[in-house]
């Protein structure tokens, strides 16, 4: 990330100073050290309900629950994806992992499941800033951005139930004859931290670190942790190559923000003569490849595209076709945060990723394209 900062700046011609403030200006932004705070909570989260035993509890009860285990696997990653948080695939990795167990899955397997089955919602889900800048940039109303891209939601779960799920046999041994609402007070009282999480952020409107930050101090408290305790749980779970990874992604971005590249490339397009099917998709989804953030790509190309629009003929269908391209360049992206922490914590291989994810991207491209076609 480091070295494709330097790349950028010196291909844009940026001054050696300006580079250096890029730098420096990725270390210190505050969605830099929102991230590095929101990411140390989830690893020390995650070391606490792993200790407490209460990760191995909630999975255990959920297959119970419910007796397909690959919906199990794909639950949590689904459910944790409705939380608009960088990075939270991180979060969900430890029960992908726990809940594979006995599944002789591969760590390509994995990180598709838990990295493919976090990202349905950002197409519909109004809890995303993507959509909400979209509908304020093309002024269509947010309810029917929601309803034109809901096939693009579905075309993503789709895919991951077809080359994720499909063909994967179930090794452990079965649980036995207990009845599924036995396991109903236990799964509730496992999940309740993850329940606060979503209540102190979505109902109190608490930032994510906070919420966790109090989340962990109640399980502290509960569970009677020393000072001794807490220390080692400290240790043991916040990686610093993790956090140095987020800072080299973040400075990456923000030399691409500062050294023009982004406007150019929109202008370059616009002055291209290309088809404009072809712009719609293919500019978001440069930006989109480029960032991994749906706000970027939404940002950047979405005023442009608003205005060749007005001169072609605007339809929803030709919006939604333009955030679905940013999107698949997003969801394809190698500096998403989900992705990288993904692969890092499965310690899986980028081309293996990459054959898993590159189909079902197409399945979400298919989708847009008929939702173009018809209007």
């Amino acid at each position: 990330m480091l070295i494709g900062a330097l790349f950028v700046g010196i291909l844009f011609s940026m001054p050696a100073e300006m580079i250096g403030k890029s730098i420096v200006a990725g270390l210190i932004d505050a969605t830099t050290i929102h991230l590095i705070l929101a990411l140390a909570m989830i690893m020390v989260l995650e070391n606490v309900l792993r200790k407490t035993e209460n990760l191995q509890k909630m999975v255990n009860s959920l297959k119970g629950l419910i007796k397909d285990h690959r919906i199990v696997m794909a639950f949590m990653p689904a459910v944790i994806g409705l939380l608009p948080s960088i990075g939270g695939a991180r979060f969900s990795a430890p029960f992908v992992e726990e809940t594979s167990k006995g599944m002789n899955l591969t760590a390509e397997k994995k990180s598709f499941i838990n990295y493919w089955f976090r990202h349905p919602w950002e197409f519909t889900i109004p809890l995303y800033p993507g959509i909400i800048l979209a509908s304020g940039i093309s002024h269509i109303p947010l309810k029917s951005i929601i309803l034109a891209q809901m096939p693009f939601s579905l075309a993503v779960i789709i895919g991951g139930v077809i080359f994720g799920l499909k063909g994967i046999k179930d090794e452990a041994p079965p649980a036995g004859e207990i009845s599924a609402k036995e396991y109903l007070l236990p799964f509730i009282l496992s999940i309740l931290p993850v329940i606060a999480i979503f209540f102190f952020v979505l109902i109190i409107g608490l930032d994510i670190s906070l919420s966790m930050a109090i989340v962990i101090i109640a399980l502290f408290i509960i569970y009677r942790y020393t000072l001794k305790n807490i220390a080692a749980a400290l240790k043991e779970s916040i990686s610093i190559n993790y956090l140095l990874m987020v800072i080299g992604i973040m400075i990456f971005k923000t030399t691409i923000d500062k050294s023009g590249a982004l406007p150019a490339l929109s202008e370059s397009f616009s002055s291209s003569g290309l088809p404009l099917g072809i712009i719609l998709f293919t500019l978001p989804f440069i930006v989109g490849i480029l960032t991994g953030i749906t706000v970027a790509f939404v940002g950047v190309t979405f005023p442009l595209i608003y205005l060749m629009l007005q001169e072609n003929g605007f339809s929803i269908g030709l919006m939604a076709f333009a955030f679905a391209g940013g999107y698949i360049g997003v969801l394809l992206s190698p500096v998403h945060m989900c992705l990288v922490l993904t692969k890092e914590y499965f310690k899986a291989e980028w081309l293996g990723i990459y054959r898993l994810i590159a189909i079902p991207s197409l399945i979400v491209f298919i989708a847009a394209v008929v939702r173009l076609w018809i209007g």
